[in-house]
């Protein structure tokens, strides 16, 4: 199952919402046309860094191009000779 892609302009008519306190949750979900689970996250990512997007996962490291790693590759075998 892929993510779907939620356009900016969305997220924040659903911090709009939120904010407001006008609307609940259930009442958002019918209004924008999205998951609970897409409100729920949205507002959280908001709460913590004000930000409507997920934070760059910090833990996992970024994947070197592929001309990096078969330098890398070349090195270690070299090495190994």
């Amino acid at each position: 199952m892929s993510k779907k892609i939620v356009p900016e302009a969305q997220r924040w008519l659903k911090i709009g919402l939120l904010r407001e306190k006008t609307k609940s949750h259930i009442e958002i979900v019918d209004l924008v046309g999205v998951l609970g689970k897409c409100v729920f996250q949205t507002k959280f990512n908001y709460e913590m860094s004000y930000m409507t997007k997920e934070l760059p996962r910090s833990e996992r490291p970024e994947s070197l191009p592929v001309e990096m790693s078969l330098i890398f590759l070349k090195r270690s075998e070299s090495k190994l000779q």
